[in-house]
């Protein structure tokens, strides 16, 4: 009962009749089916997110969604929030306005997630000693001739091609003799891959050719701090997205151990593999991710003019002076290149 001279006590229940008149109406019922369908976008591309982070490639039955390119997830957040706050503008406005702020950061914690967002890398190289990483896809030879001369334009030391066919064959052999400095090249084969460097090469051999697993195995020796021989592993895994990635690299596992081979200081290739891969990780458990560890810009290799998977990557061991890690687009062919420097002097700037 209000009192006389006292102010009429507000209707409790006008706030949601109101709400509940606005819900109702046809341009009401469009607010809420847009609200809850924002939602459950939302909700599909985190559980995506998700999935990818906690699982990787460690499970067979949920390593494809972890093929959902991650550009393609913030995208479908935006989408969903973008949904939410449209249709809650009309009947829900207080819990469109809470949803949107909390996907908002959800959004801004998986794009930190992601590796390719790793822009602006504060270290650097003072006299780098440049690895470069190409996956040439097999050019037939009049694109061969044309790629092997822009190659030879660009500043490296170590030159690893994958699927190199034609590229690095007896007859092109004589255009490698010597280098832009006058130095003399080194051209060595081992299966698919071509290593061509200036610097000694100890070892060069192909250690494992399978239907599913290719593995050269290359020995060089760098200049760093006085000299190391560090062994190379150059992999190349198949692209079909519906091979079991854990059960695959289990198999190269066991092959090393089979081989004996010695452990390797850097692996590099395309792998077709996750970023952030278990099952590589599971392979080479003494190495870790060259991006994680000084990587520098979008982190992305493949389609080349518009990248959205790490196919190729590269890992390194612990105690390598590793100084900047990044993916260059040579300007032809299907893959971008991966570039690995290393600190000459042995000084590690991670």
């Amino acid at each position: 009962m209000n009192t006389p001279g006292a102010a009429p006590r507000p209707d409790r229940g006008r706030g949601a009749g109101a709400s509940r008149d606005r819900v109702s109406t046809p341009r009401g019922l469009l607010s809420a089916a847009l609200l809850a369908s924002g939602v459950l976008v939302v909700v599909l591309a985190t559980t995506a997110w998700a999935v990818r982070v906690l699982f990787s490639d460690s499970v067979a039955t949920l390593q494809q969604i972890g093929w959902i390119p991650v550009p393609l997830v913030l995208t479908a957040m935006l989408l969903g929030l973008g949904m939410v706050a449209g249709g809650g503008a009309i009947a829900f406005r207080v819990w469109a306005k809470r949803l949107v702020v909390g996907g908002a950061a959800l959004l801004l914690v998986v794009a930190v997630e992601h590796l390719s967002t790793r822009w602006g890398w504060v270290g650097g190289c003072s006299d780098p000693i440049r690895i470069v990483h190409w996956n040439a896809a097999s050019p037939k030879p009049e694109a061969a001739a044309v790629q092997q001369v822009e190659l030879a334009r660009r500043e490296w030391d170590i030159l690893v091609v994958s699927n190199d066919a034609t590229l690095f064959g007896r007859w092109f052999a004589h255009r490698w003799e010597d280098g832009p400095g006058g130095e003399a090249w080194t051209v060595r084969r081992a299966g698919p891959f071509a290593l061509v460097t200036s610097l000694p090469v100890l070892e060069s051999r192909l250690a494992i050719a399978s239907r599913d697993i290719w593995l050269g195995v290359f020995r060089v020796e760098l200049p760093i701090a006085g000299g190391r021989e560090v062994v190379i592993h150059a992999l190349d895994l198949p692209s079909d997205p519906t091979l079991p990635r854990a059960a695959l690299l289990a198999d190269l596992r066991r092959r090393l151990d089979d081989l004996q081979l010695p452990e390797p200081d850097l692996v590099l290739g395309d792998l077709n593999l996750d970023a952030g891969s278990a099952a590589l990780a599971a392979a080479y458990p003494d190495l870790l991710s060259a991006f994680e560890q000084a990587g520098d810009g979008y982190a992305a290799s493949y389609p080349r003019n518009l990248p959205l998977w790490q196919t190729d990557q590269t890992m390194v061991a612990a105690d390598l002076p590793i100084c900047r890690y990044r993916f260059i687009d040579l300007g032809f062919g299907t893959h971008r290149a991966q570039e690995l420097s290393l600190e000459r002097s042995g000084d590690a700037r991670r």
